[in-house]
């Protein structure tokens, strides 16, 4: 249980953070499909990316790490939220123009960046802390918090709260 707690938490802060965010943009860009798309493909790709990295640390460093990048997701949560908010005036689109598709891409792969790249950081820096625990294991338990996170996160905007309220 002790080496579950940490990946599930990782696992319920990255979906609520996602669908705090997804909203966000979803607002930001009226919600079109290539927006869509362009959100999870950036979001998958800073995963990605995230989790490679710790891998030019001395294992002592990843394992280290994990706390910190555990920690900071709400804090980068939050300040994605608040550029979101402002990805309009951040990209010069208008408030009532279409949003071209380049400058979509750009700012959505730019501004998912910071969250995706600490949850792909910490998953890979717990993984080297647990390394004794089977890794199928380890996606299992955050795999678990993601379906708490999606519950709790889905009944938090159903309740009528906010993005920025379920980062805190």
């Amino acid at each position: 249980m002790r080496k579950a707690l940490p990946f599930a938490a990782l696992g319920a802060c990255s979906m609520a953070s996602q669908a705090a965010l997804l909203r966000a943009f979803m607002v930001a860009y009226r919600g079109n499909e290539w927006g869509l798309g362009l959100f999870f493909a950036s979001w998958l790709f800073w995963v990605g990316v995230g989790a490679l990295l710790p891998l030019l640390l001395a294992p002592a460093r990843r394992e280290r790490a994990f706390l910190p990048l555990l920690l900071a997701g709400p804090l980068l949560g939050l300040a994605q939220l608040a550029a979101i908010a402002n990805l309009r005036q951040l990209a010069g689109v208008e408030p009532w123009a279409l949003f071209p598709l380049a400058k979509l891409a750009l700012w959505t792969l730019l501004l998912n960046a910071p969250l995706s790249l600490s949850t792909g950081g910490a998953f890979t820096c717990g993984a080297q802390r647990a390394r004794h625990e089977p890794l199928p294991r380890l996606y299992a338990y955050e795999a678990l918090g993601c379906v708490g996170g999606g519950l709790a996160a889905s009944l938090h905007f159903w309740l009528g709260a906010s993005g920025s309220s379920l980062l805190l």
